[in-house]
């Protein structure tokens, strides 16, 4: 079961100083995920899960392309998983690839994603890209598998993109760069910090709001919500994206799970499962209390033109401007 821990509140990732906190005698990885297209301290991480023997799982759906001191997101642990959903800088609809340098973790998701077999492409008594789709073979499962393979067309459309990745990556770094350079000054508004350590690809951009700054007396989540709907229909292309914290939603909260509360109250547990309250992940509800993503699937950063970065600060400006009438 998973154990969270809270964030660090200026780059929103895991904050590595309660990751120790955290580790029980049941304790088998890490799992840091490089949020909104930048990268957790993996330094401090890698530090922690070598001092405790532990297996470090880069959580990279978000950050395609981001680097952590020069070295690419999903180079930086033992292994890493990667989306290729819709919304992300690297798209192909619906889908995910997995990446290690290790044999032994390669072997083992191999036979995961099909059947449970020793299944390699490398192997050529096994598979022949020639045969036809029904010619016979023998199935034979070593451990319990599943059905985990990418279909070919999105399999096939992310090899294409890799190709200009890196240039449409660029084009979302312009963007939030610029954007954040022209709202940066705007009282009870912050654009998304970057820590000198990371190369961004600016997958979400998450401004943090301020009424006290702003000169609104008013609570954060009513001051967040009139805000966005305000920029809305002003045209920028905004959204909340998360409102809940992961621990605080209900399956976990209410430790429904697998159902019977497993697996916090499962009969093969040899120990209590570790206690959490709310107040264990103060930071990560109130960012989400006090924040929103300009951006939408349906217009990310990475695709867009200067011109519309141009619109946002104006509209977001005219906004916060006149912020006595929207709370009049």
């Amino acid at each position: 079961m998973p154990v969270f821990v809270d964030i660090e509140p200026r780059a929103f990732m895991l904050d590595p100083s309660k990751i120790e906190g955290r580790i029980t005698s049941r304790t088998k990885a890490i799992i840091p995920v490089h949020l909104h297209g930048q990268c957790a301290d993996m330094g401090a991480i890698n530090e922690i899960a070598k001092k405790h023997n532990l297996i470090v799982i880069e959580d990279t759906a978000q950050a395609h392309g981001a680097k952590y001191k020069g070295k690419l997101a999903g180079t930086l642990g033992d292994m890493s998983i990667f989306s290729v959903q819709a919304s992300k800088n690297l798209a192909s609809g619906e889908g995910g690839f997995f990446v290690t340098n290790n044999d032994e973790m390669a072997n083992f998701a191999n036979r995961m994603r099909l059947f449970g077999q020793d299944a390699s492409f490398e192997d050529e008594k096994f598979i022949d890209l020639n045969w036809p789709i029904d010619r016979f073979r023998g199935f034979e499962s070593v451990i319990m598998g599943y059905q985990y393979m990418s279909g070919e067309l999105p399999a096939a459309m992310t090899r294409s993109q890799l190709k200009s990745l890196d240039e449409k990556n660029a084009n979302s770094r312009a963007n939030g760069e610029y954007l954040s350079d022209l709202i940066k000054d705007t009282p009870g508004l912050e654009p998304p910090f970057v820590p000198e350590y990371n190369e961004t690809v600016y997958h979400k951009f998450r401004i943090r709001l301020d009424p006290k700054a702003a000169g609104v007396d008013v609570p954060s989540v009513e001051f967040r919500d009139k805000v966005l709907k305000a920029i809305q229909v002003e045209g920028v292309e905004s959204c909340l994206w998360e409102v809940l914290p992961l621990p605080l939603q209900y399956m976990f909260k209410n430790h429904v799970g697998y159902g019977s509360k497993c697996p916090w109250a499962c009969k093969l547990r040899d120990e209590p499962a570790p206690e959490t309250a709310p107040e264990d992940y103060e930071k990560a509800k109130m960012l989400l209390d006090n924040s929103l993503v300009i951006g939408s699937h349906s217009f990310p950063m990475i695709a867009q033109k200067r011109e519309v970065m141009d619109h946002y600060a104006a509209a977001i400006k005219k906004v916060f401007d006149n912020l006595d009438e929207l709370f009049e």
